[in-house]
């Protein structure tokens, strides 16, 4: 009876993988999505290696850590995960009940996700089983990982591809979806949560506040950002607002943001495959033409109109974003309407360049048109001169000159 109050919920020092992985997504989704992709791998490997589920060898190897205070048996579990990460699967699906297995089966990872899917089950094995790894635990054990191997080269869209890409998307709403997310350099995550009154559209350009709720953190902390509709989609964006009613996802299909972009997701993988643009990359299994490369492409755009730092901070990243905010209305807008040419792609403009090249031949050219004035002027006057008319006192005296020497010359 005297023990009785260890049972005490309070007293204990571990949670249960549910209640960490929802705390992971409480404190921030993309984390929380790590969190539950590394305990989907660790569970996948110990089926299939020691025929238990993940959570079961884990509890085992706390008892063990806890009578012998060694750490050996959980950091050699550590290594054989390695080494199983970096071998293909492909008999085992990360995802049974997905619609599209050929995107979701395990395949061998390459040494930078490993890395990371190691270090959220380090911190797994830490909170769920009660097991204290630290990082100096991990260097002095000299976890093995496999040496990087060379990434297929990124893939960019191209302007041609994303506008055959939206004309092949029949329906209206995930159109318009697309093209706020090129608009606003913007995550599907966060594009996907708007509601109607993040619009501000009595505003030109047209005015889209994504709150700092529906933002991905960094170390925790998310910012609200400004974002604006490209003159070309404005008559489409309020024709959505229209049919949507106040406090409505203008996009979203659920306020279920995993949900939601699943199914974005989805559509758009079933649309890029039939137009022929589905390829995958090799280490990941992902579409190299995916939702994401939308935002890539206006990325590439600011960076080209703007500058690097201009790309960056449109495009959610917290490094700069707080400067850019810092920013007036007026030079926001500025900054955005040197970057609307490079992103319309139905009603184009000309786009003037601002360079060094055109100002030296700018100076070149005025130069010439310099030199040309003279040269006109020079010549008016010669010609003045052949037109003007001769004073007849001055006639006189030309003409005794002429008779003097022609009757010099008879002599």
């Amino acid at each position: 009876m005297a023990l009785e109050y260890l049972n005490k919920k309070y007293l204990k020092n571990t949670v249960s993988i549910n209640e960490y992985i929802a705390t992971r997504i409480k404190q921030d989704p993309s984390t929380g999505a790590a969190s539950r992709t590394a305990y989907k791998n660790a569970d996948l490997f110990c089926l299939e290696q020691y025929d238990e589920d993940f959570i079961s060898v884990l509890s085992n190897m706390a008892r063990v850590v806890k009578e012998t205070d060694e750490l050996d048996i959980p950091l050699n579990f550590m290594q054989n995960f390695i080494n199983w990460m970096a071998e293909p699967h492909l008999d085992l699906r990360m995802n049974p009940s997905s619609v599209y297995p050929e995107g979701d089966v395990c395949r061998a990872k390459d040494t930078g996700t490993i890395r990371g899917i190691n270090g959220q089950l380090r911190l797994i094995m830490v909170k769920v089983g009660g097991i204290r790894i630290s990082s100096s635990d991990v260097t002095d054990y000299k976890l093995s990982y496999p040496a990087p191997s060379p990434k297929e080269k990124k893939r960019k869209m191209t302007d041609a591809e994303f506008v055959l890409i939206c004309d092949s998307q029949t329906n209206f709403k995930r159109r318009m979806l697309y093209k706020i997310i090129k608009d606003a350099e913007s995550r599907i995550g966060a594009t996907v949560q708007l509601v109607k009154e993040n619009f501000d559209t009595t505003k030109r350009p047209i005015e889209i506040t994504f709150p700092a709720s529906i933002m991905k953190k960094k170390n925790g902390v998310s910012y609200e950002n400004v974002k604006y509709v490209i003159e070309e989609d404005e008559e489409g964006i309020l024709k959505l607002l229209d049919q949507t009613p106040p406090g409505g996802l203008v996009f979203g299909i659920t306020k279920n943001v995993k949900l939601a972009i699943n199914d974005e997701e989805k559509v758009w993988s079933k649309l890029v495959t039939n137009l022929g643009l589905g390829e995958r990359y090799k280490h990941s299994g992902h579409l190299k033409l995916s939702l994401h490369t939308i935002k890539s492409l206006t990325f590439t755009a600011a960076r080209k109109a703007v500058d690097l730092d201009f790309a960056n901070a449109y495009g959610d990243h917290a490094d700069y974003i707080r400067n850019y905010l810092r920013l007036s209305d007026d030079e926001k807008i500025e900054q955005f309407k040197r970057l609307e040419p490079y992103i319309t792609f139905w009603n184009k403009t000309e786009i003037i360049h601002d360079s060094e090249e055109i100002h030296q031949e700018n100076l070149e050219l005025k130069k010439q048109i310099s030199d040309n004035d003279e040269k006109y002027e020079k010549l008016s006057e010669e010609i003045k001169a052949l037109k003007r008319k001769v004073p007849e006192e001055e006639m006189r005296e030309m003409f005794e000159k002429f008779l003097k020497d022609k009757e010099n010359s008879k002599n």
